[in-house]
């Protein structure tokens, strides 16, 4: 097991690495190893066997050149340079499986290591919100001092949590109860747009995550609403195109996010495969498209897929899966395979902003764990300078402690 010694650090970092100790098998000592770190623009892990110097260009660097070092365990040097702005996770919350608080610090630790800079939580209706008892009733809901204690533990290892809940579809479990869907419901699992008490709930959302979190970014969802416009809302407003609808819902979300400053971030769907419209001429300025696809095999469809949503919006976000949903057995192939094509192509079009998707469909039957596959190979399709499977496998088998092998079985 190696020693640290940390006394040399900046107080943040020499803190971020004594919680890491906790996580992981090293330790903190004045007799240890002597750590130093300066910033730049490469991340550079200098190790040679008795002391370790560091250049870092983001704090979360900074803990992968820890990593890198417990992974070499001997003498080591390596020189890598991120490619994205933002790489991260997103863990599906809403599925029946709410993460406890253990395992919840135990991922983001894992992330640090990897150096990956954002935690996104995915909250349909598992969190506190003032007013709605309903809300996430029984289902495991966060609270908001949860919720804050989460996001402190990230901040001080220099990640980002970035909360992504819905502001329009996918609230089948909340539209359950009957006096709630009497309230809230158009048809289906979708909100009634511009229903004067969904106008209310949909702020008290957007006024809790923004009291909640320290970001400045809110992903409002927004995706699969296929029937948006044709129930309540149809019988009071007579037939409007989805088009239409949408551009409501989104304008409405425009005001919420001027007036609590926020920068949003919608999944696209809606608009590029059932609106019959692009987005450009729709998007407000702060709100951020972020185009989803783990299904295709081929890097070309994502190039094309990119080039068409980055005249919309050139910072486009673009989110990959990690495939443990939709079974008890998670598909390591398909990881594999969509991730290498769509990374590939993000990297040839210069998509600054990534992140992979651990959903949880159909009751989140796969063990937690079983996105971490997926989630290592977004972090070394980052760092590496050009992208090795023997490199990402041997980082897997570091992070995780089994090999690429026994994962596939």
């Amino acid at each position: 097991m190696l020693t640290f010694n940390v006394s040399n650090l900046p107080k943040k970092l020499a803190n971020g690495m004594k919680t890491l100790a906790e996580y992981f098998d090293f330790a903190i000592a004045e007799n240890g190893i002597a750590v130093t770190a300066n910033e730049g623009s490469e991340l550079i892990t200098d190790f040679d066997g008795e002391k370790l110097n560091v250049v870092y260009p983001s704090e979360v660097a900074f803990y992968r050149a820890i990593g890198n070092t417990l992974q070499a365990g001997k003498a080591v040097k390596t020189i890598e340079k991120p490619h994205f702005d933002m790489c991260g996770a997103m863990y599906d919350l809403s599925r029946n499986g709410v993460l406890n608080m253990a395992y919840t610090k135990q991922f983001i630790a894992k992330l640090a290591l990897l150096g990956m800079n954002t935690y996104l939580m995915y909250m349909e209706d598992v969190y506190e919100l003032e007013g709605e008892p309903y809300f996430g009733y029984m289902r495991g809901r966060y609270s908001t001092g949860e919720l804050r204690e989460i996001d402190d533990f990230a901040y001080s290892l220099g990640i980002e949590v970035i909360p992504c809940v819905q502001t329009l579809a996918h609230m089948n479990q909340f539209l359950r109860h009957a006096n709630i869907s009497a309230k809230y419901k158009d048809i289906d699992d979708i909100l009634e747009v511009g229903n004067p008490d969904v106008c209310d709930l949909v702020e008290r959302i957007i006024r809790t995550l923004k009291n909640t979190f320290r970001t400045n970014r809110i992903h409002v969802g927004m995706d699969e609403a296929y029937n948006v416009g044709r129930g309540r809302y149809l019988d009071k407003n007579g037939y409007q195109t989805r088009k239409q609808v949408l551009v409501r819902h989104l304008e409405f979300l425009d005001e919420l996010s001027k007036k609590y400053d926020v920068d949003m971030m919608m999944w696209d769907d809606m608009f590029y495969h059932y609106a019959d419209a692009d987005l450009h001429d729709a998007r407000p300025e702060r709100m951020g498209v972020v185009f989803w696809n783990y299904y295709d095999e081929v890097q070309s469809w994502y190039e094309e897929k990119l080039a068409k949503r980055m005249v919309d919006d050139p910072n486009v976000v673009f989110a990959g899966g990690a495939w443990r949903w939709g079974s008890d057995v998670p598909c390591h192939r398909k990881t594999v395979v969509t991730t290498d094509c769509a990374l590939k192509a993000c990297l040839k079009m210069n998509v600054r902003n990534v992140f992979t998707t651990l959903w949880g469909d159909d009751g989140s039957e796969a063990p937690a764990e079983t996105g971490m596959l997926g989630t290592v190979m977004f972090a070394e399709y980052n760092y590496q300078p050009e992208y090795n499977s023997a490199a990402f496998e041997q980082k897997l088998a570091f992070i995780t402690g089994l090999t690429y092998e026994e994962w596939m079985l």
